[in-house]
């Protein structure tokens, strides 16, 4: 569908939002390419990323995306919310990710390797999956991570989040806070709305 800009040998950023896209054929040849931009498509084949070695940024969001076909080192950001994936190893090729968006996804799981994957994690947000745990994570640089709206029921410890300092995880069935919930001592922000906690859990939350 995009063989046309096979010619655009320098092109370093490439707008594709609110199309009628269903493929990303043909982008392979943008060997330049830094910043691409395809939301509210219908894509489901992306696999043309996989050549695209210069990325820094990818939005995906709202797609029809089952399998994440990135290999590009130096990618910063990656925004795929609203899609269909289930996996997250395709992180494993992304080192210096800083920023992952995966809301509102198939995700019955959080691969733990992330830790060692994308140790330069600032954000992380993983609203509205199928998650019912979360593994101990080791992210020295993460500041805000979201896991709103899975099927979470009990949350904690988390690991070495030194940095953190917005956990929310509002909407899931959490009736047990592991102590300490996160090694976290910049942690200002803790939303744990409509959940399942009892008088005991809830005072453990609120302590220093």
């Amino acid at each position: 569908e995009l063989g046309a800009l096979q010619h655009c040998a320098l092109l370093e950023e490439l707008v594709l939002d609110q199309n009628r896209l269903t493929s990303l054929r043909g982008v392979a040849h943008l060997r330049r390419l830094v910043v691409l931009r395809a939301g509210r498509n219908d894509i489901s084949d992306a696999e043309d990323l996989r050549a695209l070695q210069s990325l820094r940024l990818v939005d995906l969001s709202v797609n029809q995306l089952t399998e994440v076909h990135l290999t590009a080192p130096g990618l910063a950001r990656l925004l795929v919310p609203k899609n269909r994936l289930r996996s997250t190893a395709f992180l494993a090729h992304l080192p210096s990710l800083t920023e992952l968006h995966m809301g509102e996804n198939q995700l019955a799981a959080l691969d733990p390797r992330v830790s060692e994957w994308c140790p330069l994690l600032l954000r992380m947000f993983l609203w509205r999956n199928r998650l019912s745990s979360l593994p101990e994570l080791r992210l020295p640089l993460l500041t805000e991570l979201v896991v709103d709206n899975n099927q979470l029921e009990a949350l904690g410890p988390l690991g070495y989040l030194p940095s953190l300092e917005r956990l929310s995880a509002n909407y899931n069935q959490i009736q047990r806070l592991g102590g300490p919930i996160a090694a976290s001592p910049l942690l200002a922000e803790l939303n744990l709305a409509f959940n399942q906690l009892g008088p005991a859990e809830a005072a453990t939350a609120a302590a220093p």
